[in-house]
């Protein structure tokens, strides 16, 4: 579904294209002949002038996008950066513009792009698309048990299909919920083994998530090898 509905992006590249070449020729096409009648000369200067006002107003219409645009994307100028890095935003990102402070969640992926290499895995919390979950994952690109479930079936439907894969693909949201809720450190450790998980991420929007469960016990059996602004991380050890 989603290389169905991309490909309007090369639709429009190869149609600016052409637009450019076809343009050409249109103006071409209202160049007089050499032996022609003086009110048909002036009907055809008449029909390019209209024409080409068309064209510029179709333009300047256009024009308008990147502009108002980028002032509506950047919520008025007031919240974004002028940047090309595309952390940057979770520096200063509060709510109402984000479900909450994303600063903790800035220097922890910060740290862990500086500190893991490789591709261990890590576990966070499983929400909604379209939202802030699955965060640490997409910043970092180190793979976790489950990011977005609809973009994750998306990409996945023949797989599922196949034996008991889809049974696997339900249970992992469930299964993420037990790590992080379950009071027993034998349950959490088999089904970190059983993902083999490396790092497990507990912040802001963890805690959100589960506001019942102790998300401090985990220092009893695992190690914590990162802690600052709300955030924990903690490694698995290796046996």
């Amino acid at each position: 579904m989603n290389t169905v509905f991309k490909f309007y992006f090369q639709a429009w590249a190869l149609l600016s294209i052409t637009s450019g070449a076809g343009l050409y020729f249109i103006l071409e096409s209202f160049r007089p002949q050499a032996a022609v009648a003086r009110g048909q000369l002036w009907l055809q200067r008449g029909v390019e002038g209209i024409w080409i006002a068309g064209l510029l107003l179709l333009l300047l219409a256009s024009a308008v996008y990147p502009l108002v645009g980028t002032y509506a994307r950047t919520n008025h100028y007031a919240q974004r950066t002028n940047s090309l890095d595309g952390i940057d935003y979770l520096q200063s990102c509060k709510v109402p513009d984000c479900d909450y402070d994303t600063a903790g969640d800035y220097t922890a992926i910060r740290w862990l792009n500086s500190h893991v290499s490789g591709d261990p895995v890590i576990v966070e919390a499983v929400g909604d698309d379209y939202s802030s979950y699955a965060r640490i994952s997409a910043f970092t690109g180190l793979p976790t048990p489950m990011g977005w479930v609809g973009h994750e079936y998306q990409w996945r439907v023949n797989w599922l299909n196949k034996g008991l894969n889809a049974v696997d693909f339900d249970s992992r949201k469930s299964d993420v919920d037990t790590i992080y809720t379950d009071p027993h450190s034998s349950v959490v450790m088999n089904l970190l083994a059983r993902y083999q998980v490396q790092y497990l991420y507990v912040g802001l929007l963890e805690q959100m998530k589960y506001p019942k469960a102790n998300l401090q016990r985990f220092s009893a059996f695992l190690h914590v090898v990162y802690s600052a602004h709300g955030v924990t991380i903690y490694q698995v050890p290796v046996s």
